[in-house]
């Protein structure tokens, strides 16, 4: 990793303050360090005419910020402490243990930033929102803080545009990883003129963490079936193209992302005429709609783990289409199209852990819907523009789908508003003509991530539904009118994705087939583990029975055994790339209680709390160990007949 020294050195520069932490910004944004650089730091903030920013000492003489605006002073941090002001800060919202990601409201000088840094793990992610580029500007030059600048943790958002912060909190929101959001707001945050700015950040921020709340309890209980997906796939992983070879194979033609609402029953007809002049995107629930209309699409894409979701591909007839899946898709989606198929990432555990032995596959963005994954697609294949069809994310018409989907031909459900009322909440807004359509915070929620994303993409993005709520930072207009504007320019997509994916050559799987060698080895060691303390516990519990008195010292030597053994689990590679995930409910249940029940006072009651406590956490993680074990013996047998040799 480059460092500020090395960019000081380069340029033949003195590292004063400002120096270093430019050094820093310059390092992951040049750009943004020359607009810095040129703000005037005695001047108005540029976004809040009237608004400047002052250091001072505090009474202990550690620098202090204020704001002034008008005839008033704005305390930014303490004027009497800011590092003790700081410190309670950041353990106030480190209560929560299992916090991962952080979101922090206003960068001031940095002590919050920088004490909280020094205690999250390294795993963990933490996004600064600071619209005032002036204190930033008098920041660097007050303060060294390029290591926060340069630490791959922490992202700083300057400037009072909401998209860009929600697209960098959303960017790194990995919802296999977390395991709580929590927020610190600096001193005087309300009293600024950029108060309304922070409000509706919040607003926007939360409303999408609540509704995504429900989605990571789902990861949480489907890790398990998400390795096993990838690991019955590994054959197909290793033989098939990667997404990357995709990647700018399709600069500057126009793509078409079919999606599945109510409204794409107005324009699919008009689809079929346009075939050879775009490239049309499919999400898998679209693919048989699409067929029904006489329609092939040239991509498909598809990433849920469950059987479920597989139906929407099951017995489709297609002769050309290729599949884009993440490994943790329903296997059989992934056989089913094994000739014409492409290999994606999510960036989860698992792929990340592949990823170690054999070449990126390339990481395609899934927000929840897979449409999300279907139009960062679009944008990393360099196509332009890119047209949206049937992305209500509403209900209009009194219909959640449209019609030919699975859902309504195969098993019979009642697809319209009113069933789905009964069991789920819907609330309305206003669709792109003005008009009240219904519909509910899992929708509102991928509403607003495209909304960002939109804003991020150098791409045209034209809004042809012809309904729904999908209408900031797009262009809106009917599927004929998009149509008109492209080139009339035709073109193979299908011959052009082919010749891409040609290019590869596959991959040297010896280190893959060492890796999952090794790692059948730690997963053996924590089931040992499990089993040792299980034994442990057993011993323990046969003890106290017959015992009148319990010695203090032995109890808490019992504990320490078993505290030994959950180091060693803890400290094993598998634990922290699989199983530990898998058993996420079981691990935080642990963690949750752990500290609580070694705070009280020593007793029989509390002793036998510790074993219970013991107890769930080894039988849940030798279970999770003996369910997953199969699959990378599996997928290590699978290396093995790649290279022609037998089984043990």
């Amino acid at each position: 990793m480059t460092h500020p020294e090395a960019v000081l050195a380069e340029e033949g520069r003195a590292g004063t303050i400002l120096d270093r932490n430019l050094a820093a910004l310059k390092i992951n944004n040049a750009a943004l360090a020359d607009d810095i650089l040129a703000i005037d730091p005695e001047g108005d903030d540029p976004a809040f005419p009237g608004l400047k920013f002052i250091v001072r000492d505090a009474r202990n003489g550690q620098p202090t910020m204020l704001a002034i605006y008008g005839d008033s002073e704005i305390g930014i941090h303490s004027t009497y402490d800011p590092r003790r002001e700081a410190d309670q800060q950041v353990s106030g919202v480190l209560e929560k243990e299992e916090r991962n990601y952080f979101v922090v409201l206003g960068f001031g000088l940095g002590y919050a930033v920088e004490n909280l840094a020094t205690e999250i793990g390294s795993d963990a992610r933490l996004l600064v929102i600071e619209p005032h580029m002036a204190a930033f500007r008098k920041t660097l030059e007050t303060r060294d803080v390029s290591g926060l600048l340069s630490d791959k943790r922490i992202v700083v958002t300057l400037g009072p545009n909401i998209d860009n912060s929600l697209a960098a909190f959303l960017g790194r929101y990995n919802l296999a990883d977390v395991n709580g959001v929590g927020f610190i707001e600096l001193a005087g945050r309300s009293k600024l003129p950029s108060s309304e700015f922070y409000a509706k950040f919040l607003e926007r921020l939360k409303g999408v963490i609540v509704t995504t709340g429900g989605n990571l309890q789902t990861l949480m209980l489907m890790a398990w079936q998400y390795q096993k997906n990838t690991m019955t796939s590994l054959g197909h992983i290793i033989d098939q193209p990667p997404v990357r070879t995709l990647f700018g194979a399709l600069e500057n033609k126009p793509a078409i992302i079919v999606s599945a609402g109510p409204s794409l029953s107005k324009n699919i007809d008009q689809l079929k005429e346009l075939r050879d002049q775009v490239v049309i995107i499919a999400v898998d629930t679209t693919l048989k709609p699409l067929l029904n209309a006489g329609i092939e699409p040239h991509l498909i894409c598809t990433g849920d783990p469950q059987e479920a979701n597989w139906k929407h591909l099951r017995g489709a007839e297609t002769t050309s289409a290729h599949l884009v899946a993440e490994p943790m898709t329903y296997p059989a989606s992934i056989e089913y199209f094994k000739d014409r198929l492409f290999i994606a990432s999510y960036g989860d555990k698992v792929m990340t852990w592949l990823e170690k032995f054999i070449p990126e596959v390339g990481h395609t963005l899934c927000w929840g819907s897979v449409a999300t994954m279907a139009f960062d697609l679009a944008r990393k294949m360099g196509c332009d523009p890119i047209i949206f069809m049937g992305q209500d994310l509403s209900f209009p018409g009194g219909r959640t789908y449209v019609e030919g989907t699975y859902f309504e031909d195969e098993v019979k459900m009642d697809m319209s508003v009113d069933a789905f009322e009964k069991k789920y909440s819907t609330y309305s807004l206003t669709d792109i003509y003005g008009e009240p359509v219904k519909t509910n915070r899992q929708m509102f929620a991928y509403k607003e991530w495209f909304r960002t994303e939109f804003g991020r993409t150098d791409s045209r993005v034209i809004n042809a539904t012809e309904g729904g709520i999908l209408k900031e930072n797009c262009e809106i207009m009917p599927l004929s009118e998009a149509a008109l504007q492209l080139s009339g320019e035709k073109f193979d997509a299908i011959a052009e994705i082919h010749n891409a994916g040609s290019n590869f050559e596959g991959y040297d799987l010896e280190p893959l087939k060492r890796g999952i060698f090794e790692n059948i080895a730690s997963i053996q060691t924590c089931i040992e583990c499990c089993e040792k303390g299980i034994a442990r516990i057993r011993e323990a519990v046969n003890s106290i029975e017959h015992m009148d008195t319990l010695p203090k010292s032995w109890a808490l030597n019992v504990v320490k055994d078993l505290d030994d053994l959950r180091f060693k689990m803890m400290a094993e590679p598998s634990m922290g790339s699989f199983l530990e995930t898998a058993n996420q409910i079981g691990v935080l249940n642990f963690h949750r209680s752990y500290k609580a029940t070694h705070g009280k006072e020593f007793s029989r009651v509390t002793f036998r709390e510790s074993l219970d406590l013991f107890t769930d956490l080894f039988m849940s993680t030798g279970r999770t160990a003996r369910g997953v074990l199969p699959f990378f013996i599996m997928g290590f047998n699978t290396l093995k007949e790649r290279n022609g040799e037998g089984d043990d």
